[in-house]
Parts: C-alpha cells; structure tokens; sequence
C-alpha cells in the first residue's frame, strides 16, 4: 500500500503520483553504489525517483504483498534493469527478505503507509466506500479474513473497538449497533451498501470527509493487521540498516505517527536487547536518531496539485 491518505478521489493522472517525494529524497541521500529497500514498493513512484538518483550502480529493493502492485512497479522499474529487484512480501520481515536477496546491510528504507491509489481505483477491491465491488480491503488476496467477514461476523464489542480504536470514530457505538442490527437481517455484501449504511447511521457530519472515512480505516487496519506490521516492520528496518543507514516513513493518520515517533524514541535512549524485541527495555546506547522533531508536512504547492498529499506526515532516523 503505498500513495494516499485513502481518498475515493482518485483523479486522471494521479493515479502513480508518489506523495513527498522530493523531501523523501532529500533525506534519504541516495547515492551511487548504494543499497535500498522501498517496502511499499507500489506503482514504483519513490523507488524509480531513488534509483535515478543512485545512478549508474545504486540498487533497489521493492516489496509488496499485493501481486498487482508488483505488475506495475515491474513495468515502471523495468528500464532499470537489474538494478531493480521486486518481491512479494510484507515489510515486516524486510530484514529477513533483504537478507535472502543479497541486499543487507542497507543504506535507507522507504516506507509510504497509505492505501494505493490503484487499490481505491479497482472496485473489485473494496478499499473505497463508493466501490460497488465485494466488501473485500485485502492487500495481501492470501489472507484469510475480508472486511465483509469482520462486518458480518465479529460481536457488537469487538466491531466498537476497532471503530473507537483503529478509527478514532467518535460514533463507534451507535455505528456498531446498528450493524449488528441490521446483519441480522441481511448480511453486508458490497463496500458502497456499507458506506452508505454508515453514512445514514452518523449523527456528526465531518466537514470535508465522507462520513463512513473512519469506519472503513479502522476495518482496513483490522483487516490488514497494519498496526501489527507496522511495529514489526519498524524493528526489522533498524536490524538491516547499517551504521549511517537512514530511515523514512511516510504516514497518513495519527495512529501511524504516533507508532513511528514512539519507535525512534525509544529507539534514541538506546538497546541492547535481543533483536526480536520491538521496544527496547535496557536503556543503554541508542540505536536511531531522529533527524526531524517534528514530521515533515507537503508544501502548499505539492497539496493543490494533488489533494491526497494534504495529510501525509514523513519522520525519517538514522541509525547510530
């Protein structure tokens, strides 16, 4: 997943537009000979940006779990060769697949967490609440659980604790019941039939959102294990960094940020732990130093030419 903030506005042209792209390469340094990894490799936007700038001998990793992502960074990466190296997997073992490929240890790591323009542009998908296709928002087709089997199948509280929790949906509990209510007549079939379900359910009414926007997030996320990955992903980053190796993550709500900001902080008081542990618990040297205090946000200009960027939060570390 890579590219938007989840946005059902996927305008033509826009559809492979990478989000802060000149600030990720500005951070990220990338140069000749070196080593890096896109773990979110979608249409290939960042990482063609970053081999160009590696140029004539810089090489790249590109990972995703969804086979259609890799169709078109296949086609977007092709001119570079074999410079160019995609595989299917999860970011969370980014050190394991680095490793197996012959890329460690590395000299930066990209990570764009929002959802794929791609994805929201096939309906067959379900990520959008406008989709007319099956109520699906699997990344990874493998995984076993689709969005429709959370929503027609786990109890009232535990559909309330992902809205409240992964969604930040201030409604969570009224939404929840009246699905519970309403599944008892007729199950959820497509994304549209949900978000507009949603959308009658809601008292609030958000300015400039759709009103089901947080209730889809929070079943992505729970759909997706997001959260999960992303607290795995970050630990695997600094095992295969080598000293200097830099780090960026591009996120798009606040539950992603606060996991990076956690992470670099603790990882800045220092470890010495077993390398599966995700926080560190010893206090002692640090591993990562965050080069920015605070995210850095897209320019007014990048915002206008592409209104998906307007929630984008990049944090980048280098590892010490």
């Amino acid at each position: 997943m890579s590219g938007t903030s989840g946005s059902s506005d996927v305008r033509e042209g826009k559809l492979h537009e990478p989000v802060l792209l000149a600030e990720v390469l500005a951070q990220l340094d990338p140069r000749e000979a070196g080593r890096y990894l896109d773990g979110t490799v979608g249409a290939g936007g960042h990482a063609a940006a970053i081999l160009e700038r590696s140029a004539p001998s810089g090489r790249l990793l590109g990972l995703d779990v969804d086979p259609s992502a890799l169709v078109a960074a296949g086609r977007e990466l092709a001119r570079f060769g074999d410079r160019a190296v995609l595989a299917r997997a999860n970011f969370a073992v980014c050190d394991d697949v680095a490793r197996q490929h012959g890329f460690a240890p590395l000299d930066g790591i990209v990570l764009d967490l929002g959802l794929s323009s791609i994805q929201l542009a096939d309906e067959e998908r379900g990520f959008s609440f406008r989709a007319r296709g099956p109520l699906d928002m699997r990344a990874d087709p493998d995984l076993r659980d689709t969005a429709a089997d959370i929503v027609n199948t786990w109890a009232e509280p535990d559909l309330r604790r992902i809205f409240a929790e992964l969604g930040e949906e201030p409604e969570a509990a009224r939404i929840a019941g009246a699905i519970a209510r309403r599944r008892m007549k007729a199950h959820f079939v497509t994304a549209d039939e949900l978000g507009r379900f949603v959308a009658g359910v809601k008292t609030r009414r958000p300015r400039g959102i759709d009103p089901a926007t947080k209730v889809f997030q929070a079943i992505r996320i729970a759909v997706n294990r997001e959260l999960e990955n992303l607290n795995a992903g970050l630990a695997a980053a600094v095992r295969v960094l080598r000293p200097g190796g830099r780090l960026a993550v591009i996120s798009f709500h606040s539950l992603e940020d606060r996991i990076v900001k956690t992470f670099t902080r603790e990882a800045e008081r220092g470890c010495t732990c077993p390398p599966d542990f995700p926080i560190c618990v010893c206090g002692n040297e640090p591993l990562m130093r965050a080069l920015s205090r605070r995210p850095i946000r897209p320019s007014a200009d990048e915002v206008a030419e592409n209104p998906r960027a307007s929630s984008a939060r990049l944090r980048v570390a280098v590892k010490v």
